[in-house]
């Protein structure tokens, strides 16, 4: 007997979990001071790095320092570089193969929006068309 309103419809399929559902997971008490997000970024949709940082936020030190390089370029690498910290003031960074992707080109407003709890504290352009940002957390 299938009368109007006497059966429920169910969807397809299930809502998707929240972005990193599962990720960054740590006891209550851990804190971090410093977060070396490199180029992570170009690689995040916009509400994806809100989201990211919502995830870490309970995690965060107050003064926290967030550490992200930013492509200007209209293309980057298919993957996000491998980063080595050689001595003070020097980096190493390789592809991680030759495919390349249209840059987000995010700007600095647009990521000051993303991040409402950090407030850019530094940005400075570098030679190879990255722009380095630091921001200090203030949630």
């Amino acid at each position: 007997d299938v009368r109007a309103g006497a059966f429920q419809v169910e969807p397809d399929s299930a809502p998707p979990p929240p972005p990193f559902a599962g990720l960054f997971v740590y006891p209550a008490e851990v804190r971090f001071d410093l977060i070396l997000a490199w180029d992570l970024v170009d690689y995040l949709e916009p509400e994806h790095i809100a989201a990211l940082c919502e995830r870490l936020s309970p995690h965060l030190a107050r003064d926290c320092l967030l550490f992200c390089l930013v492509s200007n370029q209209a293309e980057i690498p298919a993957e996000p570089r491998h980063y080595r910290i050689l001595t003070e003031g020097r980096l190493a960074y390789e592809p991680r193969g030759p495919a390349r992707i249209p840059g987000p080109q995010h700007s600095a407003m647009a990521l000051k929006a993303r991040l409402p709890d950090f407030s850019l504290e530094r940005s400075f352009l570098l030679r190879n068309g990255m722009q380095e940002y630091l921001f200090l957390y203030r949630g």
